[in-house]
């Protein structure tokens, strides 16, 4: 037993050291000092995260090819000085955030590191460097739900303002489609005319009419396969759309959240027909509402925070490490200039090689699922 318990504790000593280690090696590229002389010293990966930000931004902090290495300098420490202030302002609180927000910020961290983490790492950006920024964005959203959210004890916000806002944001629709096209003697495609386009489009208008007096969608939709010797699915699929989804076209969006619940409309394009009828996914059959709830929110009070975050930032001094910050400039500069010419490459070969091809009506419904 004896032995165990110091194998144990050798243990436990190896893996302080390592730590140790580790915290020795970690390089700060600056430090930010409040009115009250607390200092917050910032490390090279949060401090190239944002640098890399804001060279791949331009646009957002009003800088140009023209724009002076001081000019990004100044507007990354803009965005240090806010990755601090959101720390600070939830550490204040001295609260714990929801599992849920912990989850979400682990694997958001998982997610993003397994799509970029190769880029990130040539540039000097470890996975704990993005935990730390994801987690402060977690940290905002957690301030939101503090003051505003619907269970705080500051300003709570009442759920029917979160589901209309929601509801404005986020259009849950049932879809029947069909083709308009069909294929010739020669196996060509073409489009439908005469009495074949005729009657389908008539056939979705009467289910139109008959949604709209009250009938199931469902059944509407059995009773379609049948008439039509369709094999179809076993009921229809709830799809979530947002304003940026355009594949059905750029006025679906506005069309589909003009119609009130239980309510349908026919949309036809080139080659497909759609009987679009929408549901209430704000209802507890939905998990949609619970989900997104809490971007809504943020949504909702994003100049309430962005307030509170200002005036802390106002509070700050940044001193700024110029040697490592000119050397980091220029690396992440590099960086930045190769995956460009890089990416450029591959679509110019793609583009040689390759056809592009519209989704086929059978595929059209099924690619926005919400499930």
């Amino acid at each position: 037993m004896k032995k165990r318990l110091i194998s144990l504790a050798l243990a436990v000593s190896l893996i302080l050291l390592a730590f140790t280690g580790c915290g020795s090696e970690l390089k700060y590229a600056a430090t930010i000092v409040s009115n009250a002389g607390t200092a917050t010293k910032v490390t090279e990966g949060v401090y190239r995260y944002y640098m890399d930000y804001v060279l791949t931004h331009p646009e957002e902090f009003s800088l140009d090819s023209e724009s002076l290495e001081g000019d990004v300098q100044e507007a990354v420490l803009g965005l240090v000085k806010k990755y601090v202030a959101v720390n600070s302002l939830w550490a204040d609180l001295k609260t714990d955030m929801t599992y849920d927000l912990r989850d979400n910020a682990a694997n958001e961290t998982d997610d993003m590191w397994d799509i970029f983490g190769k880029y990130y790492e040539s540039i000097g950006v470890t996975k704990q460097d993005l935990y730390k920024i994801v987690k402060s964005n977690t940290y905002r959203t957690a301030l939101t739900v503090y003051y505003y959210g619907e269970d705080s004890k500051i300003s709570p916000v009442k759920t029917e303002t979160l589901k209309a806002a929601f509801s404005k944001r986020y259009v849950g629709v049932k879809i029947i489609a069909a083709s308009l096209t069909t294929e010739d003697a020669l196996g060509r495609t073409v489009k439908l005319t005469g009495t074949s386009l005729s009657n389908i489009r008539n056939y979705f208008n009467m289910m139109k009419s008959k949604a709209n007096s009250g009938a199931d969608i469902e059944t509407l939709y059995t009773n379609y396969n049948t008439s039509h010797d369709l094999i179809g699915t076993e009921g229809l699929d709830t799809y979530v759309f947002t304003q940026n989804n355009t594949q059905y076209g750029a006025n679906f969006f506005s069309t589909v959240s003009k119609l009130k619940f239980n309510k349908a409309e026919v949309i036809e394009n080139s080659d497909t027909i759609y009987l679009v009828y929408r549901v209430d996914i704000t209802s507890d059959e939905y998990e949609y509402f619970m989900r997104y709830k809490n971007d809504i929110l943020v949504d909702l009070y994003r100049s309430k925070i962005d307030a509170m975050i200002d005036n802390r930032c106002k509070e700050y001094t940044a001193e700024e490490k110029s040697r490592a910050a000119r050397k980091i400039y220029k690396q992440i500069s590099k960086a930045i200039d190769a995956k460009s010419a890089g990416t450029t490459a591959a679509t110019t070969t793609q583009a040689q090689t390759t056809k592009t091809t519209a989704p086929s009506s059978t595929t059209a419904a099924t690619t926005q699922s919400g499930k």
